[in-house]
């Protein structure tokens, strides 16, 4: 009887795993996926100031940033991929949270997706 109840144990424990892996899943490539689609970049992008200690320094850079989009269009998580993130990171950060998106949607419903967006930084000649 044991060794039959934990066959039984074993056999939900197997089913609940896939059923936890195919919730967690990428969608299927036949399926319509729409990635967020950034709404006022630009017009956040104008709020920014060129940090003081890169202008002294001559620094310039490109900074992307890994941005996590919830279904309502606003940032709920970020990572910076660069090292010129040191530079550039805190006068970006006050600013990020007003950014808004069209949320990504799969199938027309809205979801949560990650997405790369990028500032450029870049001292102006003369």
């Amino acid at each position: 009887m044991l060794r039959y109840q934990s066959f039984i144990l074993l056999s939900f424990l197997g089913l609940l795993t896939i059923a936890l892996s195919a919730k967690n899943a990428e969608p299927p490539m036949d399926k319509v996926v729409v990635e967020p689609i950034p709404l006022n970049l630009s017009a956040v992008s104008q709020l920014i100031h060129y940090p003081e200690y890169a202008r002294r320094q001559g620094i310039e850079g490109e900074l992307p940033i890994q941005v996590l989009v919830d279904k309502n269009g606003r940032i709920i998580a970020h990572k910076y991929t660069t090292e010129n993130s040191v530079y550039f990171k805190d006068a970006v950060n006050p600013h990020l949270g007003k950014i808004r998106f069209k949320s990504a949607s799969y199938n027309g419903k809205p979801m949560r997706a990650w997405i790369t967006i990028q500032f450029d930084f870049k001292l102006a000649d003369g």
